[in-house]
């Protein structure tokens, strides 16, 4: 019954996290839900800042906030600020659990975002069980801006 729970946890936060991706690209109409009543106890998740790779500093678009704003207004999620945040990887090999551990956290959401062409990037993002410290999926996606 875990494995299903798990899967089915899983395959939510994904979907929302492609959802959001996609929802990147320019729209000129804005549709607001307002979600009135939530879970008795919304999972408290890290959503670390996408490391970029590409010109300049920073990513042309936030897409940390968007995930974050997404999965906090679902209800089902609890999101920790990102000042809060011990430690900021971006790839699975830089995860200390134990630094989310501290945080009182049970999932966390790492990604990268890589320039690929002019106007055209590669959204990497994995989704671990900071609990168990296993990576319960990773999903890559290409976009435009």
């Amino acid at each position: 019954m875990t494995t299903t729970l798990n899967s089915r946890f899983a395959a939510w936060i994904a979907a929302t996290l492609v959802v959001g991706l996609l929802c990147c690209t320019n729209s000129y109409a804005q549709l607001r839900i307002e979600i009135t009543r939530g879970v008795d106890r919304p999972v408290p998740m890290a959503i670390v800042p996408f490391g970029w790779e590409g010109p300049g500093t920073q990513a042309p678009f936030n897409l940390t906030e968007l995930v974050s704003a997404d999965l906090g207004q679902s209800g089902r999620f609890a999101p920790i600020e990102e000042r809060d945040l011990v430690s900021r990887p971006t790839t699975g090999a830089d995860v200390d659990f134990q630094d989310f551990r501290l945080l009182e956290v049970d999932v966390l959401v790492i990604g990268r975002i890589a320039a690929t062409g002019p106007d055209q990037y590669t959204v990497n993002f994995q989704l671990f069980d900071v609990l168990r410290g296993d990576l319960l999926l990773g999903y890559r996606l290409t976009s435009s801006e």
